[in-house]
This record gives C-alpha cells, structure tokens and sequence, in this order.
C-alpha cells in the first residue's frame, strides 16, 4: 500500500501546485473554488501570499523537504477559507446546491493536506506530546475529509440527472456508473468512520476519481484551455484522488508512532 500512498502523495502535490499555478496565471482565486469577496481588505496580497505557498507546498512535497510545515500551513488556509468564509455563506442559504459543494470541496483539501502533514517522519518520533496530538489532528481530519465524501454522496443521489449530462456523450451506461458514485463516496466515508474495509474502499474510491480526471476533466480543460472553473475542477478531483490513495496506508503509519513511542494499549485506539 505504500506505493499507492506515494502516488497519492504526488497527485496531491501535482493538484496543490496546480491551484497556485492558476492563481498566478489569473492574478486571483479560483473563482468557483474559493470565492473571496472583492471588498476583502488587502486582498491582492493574500493572492500573492496564498500562490506561494501552494507552489512551495507542491514542490516541498515531491522533493520530500519540509513537508509537514508546507502542507500543515496549507491545509490551516483552506480550513479557514472553510470556517470563516465558505460555511457562512452556506449557512445563510442552506438550499443552494452550489454552496454544499464548494464547502465540502474546500474541507476535504484542506483535511486531505493536513492528512498528509500527519503523515510520520522519523524526524518527529522524539515527542510523545506531539505524536498525541498528531493523531488527534489526523483522527479529526480523516472524518472531515468523509464528511466531505458524504455530502458528495448525497449531491450525486440528488442531481443524478445533471450528472448524467457531465458524462462523456461516447459513455454508455451513464445511469448505471452515476449509481456506482452514489454507493462509492458515501461507502468510503462509511468505512473511514468506523475504520472496516478502508484501505479497500480507499483505493477504489482514489481509482474513481482519478478515472474522471481522466475521462472527463482532462479533455473538458483542453477543449476549454483559457476556462479556469475547468482547470480548477480537474485539480480538485485530482486532489481527491490522490487524498483517497493517501488514507490506503495511513493507519499501518499511526500503528508504526504508538509502538516506536512505546504508548500503552489504550493509545491504539485510535485505529
């Protein structure tokens, strides 16, 4: 599994890197994705600083350099984008379809890259303190991120008709693989819960959404180059896929913390 967690790992980067990318090409946020009002106060700095730190992070990633602090600060960003942002918007109008997916997009990456700030390093087995709270901070980002998948589940059940019609039109099929994202994303998010067939559910779900990149995102990017919702939308589910292969070795590495730091049993329960 920790192949398929490695390739999780770059897809994550790739996605990560390509949200700066488009923030430099465009000089703002995505539009669709992180909606920031124009009257934010200093808000060409906080484009400037956020491009940054995603290309940082996309490359801090790969080169395996200070990943922990690059993702940690870019996951704190898309989590407050989510708290003080994105969720009262949905709070004032909780019947905009809309706002549920912008919302769960924005918490599933933001849980999704401090996932991978917990993921463990040899450099951090000196403090039992912070491995205490990297698992609770791990712990809580992992249901966040199934959260994330269940509103998703739920959207697709919803506007299955409108999802149909995203489908490639050479497709065949199209109810029956709607049904299967229907099941998918809400039996992933089931699984991180209660922690049963996750690693399964977790790699299936990574082949899903790296296959819609595929099929559907890439070709839908090309043929609108100068589009950014498109580009946006396929590092999005590209970020999806690549959190999904993440969660395949995940628990195996928490294990690995409790036994090195010698923590006693009841530590353990956090599998």
């Amino acid at each position: 599994m920790e192949i398929i967690s490695n390739i999780g790992r770059y897809l994550f980067a790739v996605a990560i890197t390509g949200f700066g990318m488009i923030q430099f090409i465009t000089a703002d946020f995505p539009t669709a994705f992180l909606p920031v009002p124009v009257s934010l106060p200093a808000r060409i700095l906080f484009v400037q600083l956020t491009t940054v730190i995603f290309l940082l992070t996309g490359i801090s990633i790969v080169v395996n350099k200070w990943t922990e602090i690059s993702t940690l600060v870019t996951g704190s960003i898309f989590l407050l984008f989510f708290f003080f942002l994105l969720l009262p918007r949905l709070l004032s109008d909780i019947r905009d379809p809309t706002e549920w997916t912008i919302c769960s997009e924005a918490l599933a990456i933001g849980s999704g890259s401090i996932i991978l700030a917990g993921i463990p390093s040899i450099d951090f087995f000196d403090s039992h303190k912070k491995n205490v709270f990297r698992r609770i901070m791990v712990r809580a980002s992992r249901y966040c991120f199934a959260i994330s998948l269940a509103v998703f589940g739920i959207q697709h059940m919803m506007y299955s008709d409108f999802i149909v019609t995203l489908m490639p039109s050479w497709m065949p099929a199209k109810k029956f693989w709607s049904y299967i994202i229907q099941f998918a994303l809400p039996a992933t998010a089931l699984s991180i819960f209660i922690n049963i067939g996750l690693r399964l559910a977790a790699v299936l779900s990574g082949c899903m959404f790296l296959l819609w990149v595929v099929l559907l995102h890439i070709p839908r990017a090309i043929m609108s180059p100068d589009k950014e919702t498109e580009w946006t939308s396929l590092f999005i589910a590209l970020a999806m896929a690549g959190i999904c292969f993440l969660l395949s070795r995940r628990f195996n590495a928490v294990v690995k913390i409790v036994n090195l730091n010698t923590i006693n049993d009841e530590a353990i329960t956090v599998q």
